[in-house]
């Protein structure tokens, strides 16, 4: 029991993910049996003072890695986006990992539909099944299957979690980041169409969750949204959304991975208004500084030993297999939290090898093996 709520967030054990009741679906929860039954268990007293000490070295050594900043985390998500030009075939390509045993497997089914005039939605928490709120509907709603809709549009998320002080769970907000997800594909053709509408809805009816990583991708764009809520603060969020240029990769893992960002060119990076002045004003960021020089992370998400050892460690590790050796070994120290002003970059380009030098290392071989023989 101990164990189950070390690996959610807040201490208590998080019940299943997916799309609130009532929600049609094209599957059953399943879940895995990972005690075996009564009969089969005959063990030794030995060998149960074994698996005792097993059980207590294997708590011992995940300890360090429940908690972030003080707080139980949850156990873990991991996004890759794949700009088009990075992909073989021209593609924009989303990965979305969830590593956590406590989450039951879903495919949620919305239905494309036109609602009439005055139309509403009840909004439920995708985490706790707890009744948050009932928002407008809107007039015509897109066919939605998993996290993808009918026009293309994927999007995936991993937690960051961020300043204790800005969780907005339980502020009277009603958009929780899992509604933000299903709603902004229910009506969003592109990513950025997506990245307006969660902007909206986190606006008019508050946010409802902590610090959130939301990644989308559309066919043609690949985009990474960084969002927190502003606690008891006030009503909303900020954010800010960058594009994957075309020909890179990004990746991101329960950590905030934006720090400072271009402010005159929307094409390639969105913000909220206030992102800066917010931070300001609870004492994140200095009054005479400038604008230029805000640190989104810095500010919301401050990197700490297990920000970098336990989330950006993974980014690290994609980062190196994609762009090689060269580019991300000076980061190792960062990596294994040593060194935390040692950042990474936001995105990397994948090294691209060398199509001659598989068949000429294979003929050099196949004529070594002949006249050998």
């Amino acid at each position: 029991r101990w164990l189950r709520g070390c690996m959610t967030s807040g201490g208590a054990p998080r019940r299943r993910r997916g799309p609130p009741k009532g929600t049609p679906r094209l599957d059953r929860y399943t879940s895995t049996r990972i005690m075996h039954p009564r009969s089969h268990l005959r063990v030794s007293r030995s060998s149960f003072s074994f698996s005792l000490l097993t059980l207590s070295l294997s708590l011992l050594l995940l300890l360090p890695g429940c908690f972030k900043n003080g707080v139980t985390m949850t156990m873990a998500c991991t996004n890759i986006l794949v700009s088009p030009g990075a992909s073989e075939d021209g593609s924009t390509l989303l990965a979305y990992n969830a590593d956590s045993g406590a989450l039951y497997g879903s495919l949620g089914h919305y239905p494309a539909a036109t609602h009439l005039p005055n139309a509403t939605r009840d909004v439920w928490d995708w985490d706790d099944s707890v009744f948050l709120g009932t928002i407008p509907e809107a007039a015509q709603t897109l066919n939605v299957i998993g996290n993808a809709n009918e026009a293309g549009v994927v999007i995936g998320e991993t937690t960051f979690g961020g300043l204790p002080s800005l969780d907005s769970r339980g502020s009277g907000g009603v958009m929780d980041y899992g509604s933000l997800i299903w709603i902004a594909l229910q009506r969003a053709r592109t990513c950025r169409a997506a990245i307006h509408v969660i902007d909206r809805l986190v606006q008019r009816h508050g946010y409802a969750s902590d610090g959130e990583s939301f990644s989308c991708v559309d066919g043609k764009e690949a985009w990474l949204m960084e969002l927190i809520g502003k606690g008891a603060h006030e009503k909303g969020a900020v954010w800010v959304a960058s594009k994957v240029p075309d020909g890179a990769i990004l990746a991101h893992a329960n950590q905030a991975r934006t720090t400072t960002f271009v402010r005159d060119d929307p094409d390639t990076v969105m913000f909220s208004p206030d992102v800066v002045s917010f931070a300001r004003k609870i004492g994140r960021y200095p009054a005479a500084a400038p604008d230029a020089a805000f640190d989104f992370s810095a500010a919301y998400d401050p990197v700490t030993f297990s920000g970098a050892r336990h989330g950006e460690a993974r980014v690290w590790d994609i980062y190196r297999h994609v762009a090689g050796p060269e580019a991300m070994d000076k980061y190792i120290d960062y990596a294994r939290g040593f060194n935390l002003t040692n950042r990474m970059p936001l995105f990397v380009y994948p090294v691209v090898a060398d199509a001659a030098a598989p068949a000429a290392a294979a003929s050099a071989t196949v004529a070594a093996a002949a006249a050998a023989t």
